[in-house]
C-alpha cells in the first residue's frame, strides 16, 4: 500500500519557518534592548560624575567665599558654573532622558517580537495538532482497508474449500 503523504505538509514547514524567523528577530530585539539598557547605564554614570565635579566646584567656592577671594575671582567662577556646567549637566540630563525613550521603545519593540513570536509557535501548533488528527484518520481508513481485504480474502479461502468439498 502506498504510504500518504500530509497534504499540509509545506504549509507546516512555511510556518516553521516563520517561527524561526519570529525567534531570530525576537533575539535580535532582546540584543538591541540589552545594548539600549547598557548605553543608558554609560549615560547614568557620566551625569552622576558631572554633578559630583559640579558639586565638588561649589565645595571649592564656598571654601574660597570663606577664605575671602577676590570678588572678580568669584565671580568668573560662577560664571564658569552656570554656563559651562549647568549647560553640561542639561546637555547629559536630556540624554539621559532620551536614552530612557530608546529603551521603552525597544521594551515595547522586545514584547511586541514575543507576542509575534507566540502567535507564530501557536499557528505551528494548530498544523501539528491537525497532522496528528490526520494521521489517524489515515491509520482508520488503512485499517479499515486491510480488514476489507481480509474479509475478501477469507470469503474467496471459505468459497474455494466449499467448491472443493462439492467435488
Amino acid at each position: 500500500m502506498k504510504k500518504r503523504k500530509y497534504p499540509l505538509s509545506q504549509i507546516a514547514e512555511i510556518k516553521k519557518r516563520r517561527l524561526e524567523e519570529a525567534e531570530k528577530i525576537l533575539k535580535a530585539r532582546r540584543e538591541a534592548l540589552d545594548a539600549a539598557k547598557e548605553d543608558l547605564a554609560t549615560k547614568r554614570k557620566t551625569l552622576n560624575a558631572t554633578q559630583k565635579v559640579k558639586l565638588e566646584m561649589l565645595e571649592k567656592h564656598y571654601a574660597k567665599i570663606k577664605e575671602g577671594t577676590t570678588s572678580d575671582i568669584l565671580e568668573r567662577h560662577d560664571t564658569y558654573m552656570k554656563e559651562v556646567m549647568n549647560v553640561k549637566l542639561s546637555e547629559e540630563k536630556k540624554a539621559v532622558d532620551d536614552q530612557k525613550k530608546v529603551v521603552r521603545e525597544a521594551e515595547k519593540a522586545l514584547e511586541d517580537a514575543r507576542i509575534e513570536r507566540l502567535k507564530k509557535n501557536q499557528e505551528l501548533e494548530k498544523i501539528h495538532m491537525h497532522k496528528k488528527e490526520w494521521t489517524k484518520e489515515v491509520q482508520k481508513e488503512i485499517d479499515s482497508e486491510e480488514a476489507g481485504v481480509s474479509d475478501e480474502l477469507g470469503t474467496s479461502m471459505h468459497a474455494r474449500k466449499m467448491k472443493k468439498r462439492r467435488k
